[in-house]
């Protein structure tokens, strides 16, 4: 199930520079005076992932977009081509184009924004990587 949030995008895309994507607990994005996170929740007791797709707008981070997706018993691969899916939707109907991509470690999210977002450079978001670095 996915949803998306027309208004922030008919006021901002034109805009949006920076794209994160993140699933379960925080999504982070980097903005210019540090990290905005937002608190998503845990769904993976229930073997749910809630994934976000946060924009960059004039340093403030703006909802674009989720996907609730089942963790437990999919195909082979089939995050990575629900999230490709996802984030071609916003590409192909709202026009998204970013600058930088930014995501955490997980090889389903990076491989989707490079396959999709092609125009953007994707790096792994410094929250994360601080966190992992403290953990």
């Amino acid at each position: 199930m996915a949803w998306c949030l027309p208004g922030m995008h008919a006021q901002w895309g034109g805009r949006i520079h920076e794209l994160a994507l993140d699933s379960a607990c925080v999504c982070s994005i980097e903005m210019n005076d540090g990290p905005a996170h937002m608190l998503v929740g845990d769904t993976n007791g229930s073997h749910f992932e809630l994934y976000a797709l946060l924009g960059e707008a004039y340093g403030t981070g703006l909802p674009l977009g989720f996907l609730l997706l089942s963790s437990k018993g999919g195909a082979l691969g089939g995050i990575q081509l629900s999230l490709t899916a996802f984030l071609k939707h916003f590409e192909t109907c709202w026009g998204l184009k970013s600058v930088v991509s930014l995501s955490d470690k997980n090889p389903s999210e990076i491989n989707s924004m490079l396959a999709t977002i092609s125009s953007s450079k994707h790096q792994i978001c410094f929250w994360h990587g601080v966190t992992a670095v403290k953990k």
